[in-house]
């Protein structure tokens, strides 16, 4: 199609023929991460906001103690952190498992690991 336009081998594409002269090389993606992982790229990324939420719940248990007096809200509130950072756990773990799992094709059956 580009030849019918006037182009030719070896001469670069746009206006001043200065551009790419070779074509886009593709690679094959045999797994199942996303485009653009690498491997390792965001493991302190996790580290450092577990870390961070950790430093906000004690914060917020030292300027709030739970106490027999105080109010259902600040209970309730308190329930709602530890369920979110169980959640956040949980999230962090199933990613370790799939990291496992592609990695070393290992996975969990009746709360046990087993290689595939």
């Amino acid at each position: 199609m580009l030849e019918k336009m006037g182009w030719q081998t070896g001469v670069g594409l746009g206006k001043n023929e200065d551009g790419r002269t070779e074509h886009i090389d593709l690679k094959f993606k045999s797994n199942l991460k996303g485009v653009g992982f690498v491997n390792g790229k965001y493991d302190d990324t996790w580290i450092e906001h577990s870390q961070s939420f950790d430093s906000v719940l004690q914060q917020l248990q030292q300027s709030h103690p739970s106490s027999s007096s105080s109010s259902s809200s600040l209970q309730q509130f308190n329930q709602n952190v530890k369920q979110t950072k169980t959640r956040f756990t949980l999230v962090f773990f199933s990613l370790f498992l799939f990291y496992l799992n592609d990695r070393f094709d290992l996975v969990i059956k009746n709360n046990r690991v087993e290689k595939i």
